[in-house]
């Protein structure tokens, strides 16, 4: 998990495209009984820049895990209505979202791979994959930069990797290898792969779809994660848990 590309830390009202400037914009298209008129979004960022406590106060052999980009971090919605949290309360067990915006399925892949290279072995591990179409750079500067469709704001040697890397047969190889890669990475564990991409769906990965929309107007409301964390814990008490 070193790899992680931080911006923001700490507690904040605002968080990469959701943000005031946006919101202002937004606010001139919704209805008055639009709730993001009034209502804020809390963001409560460890110092790594995940929306879960610091990485050494928590029990990762009693925890459930989730991996995943801005859908499974909860881009838009209060920390009281991320699915994690609502699951959570749900199953009395620690949730820990590692949910990283704007990544790609090797980056969660690595994340992945620190975790149990630390001979931890959660209750459960749940992924949210993202999209395919989603590419991890490292530079020669040691950042990484994580590539997709906004690619075209960045400078035209970003645009053209990104078109080299992202055709749509390329990146469903490499997502259904990575994904089974999880897989054999957590059959110990109860594991768990579901999925907002219809590509992704395609592999045979759980389809969730958005029932409502964030503040950003982009991403999950809190009745979709409210249908997520249900779902997911009826698998995950199926199973045992």
């Amino acid at each position: 998990m070193d790899y992680e590309y931080k911006v923001w830390t700490g507690v904040t009202y605002e968080y990469s495209a959701d943000n005031n400037y946006f919101w202002e914009q937004n606010r001139k298209t919704q209805p008055s009984s639009w709730r993001y008129h009034t209502d804020q979004v809390r963001y409560d960022l460890n110092s790594h820049g995940y929306r879960c406590p610091e990485f050494s106060d928590i029990d990762w052999n009693n925890s459930i895990v989730v991996f995943g980009c801005s859908m499974a971090m909860g881009m838009a919605v209060d920390e009281s209505e991320i699915f994690t949290t609502l699951l959570a309360e749900h199953m009395g067990i620690p949730v820990i979202n590692l949910g990283v915006c704007s990544s790609s399925i090797i980056y969660s892949l690595i994340n992945q791979s620190r975790l149990a290279e630390q001979n931890y072995m959660p209750k459960a591990v749940i992924n949210v994959w993202t999209y395919a179409a989603r590419i991890l750079q490292a530079t020669q500067d040691d950042k990484l930069i994580h590539h997709g469709p906004w690619t075209s704001y960045y400078e035209k040697w970003d645009q053209n990797f990104y078109e080299a890397n992202s055709t749509d047969k390329h990146c469903l190889f490499l997502a259904q290898e990575h994904i089974r890669l999880a897989n054999v990475l957590w059959k110990d564990t109860i594991h768990i792969n579901t999925t907002f991409s219809g590509m992704i769906a395609s592999l045979g990965i759980h389809l969730y779809e958005m029932i409502d929309y964030g503040r950003d107007l982009a991403h999950p409301g809190h009745e979709t994660h409210q249908a997520v964390a249900e779902h997911l814990a009826s698998l995950l008490q199926a199973q045992g848990l």
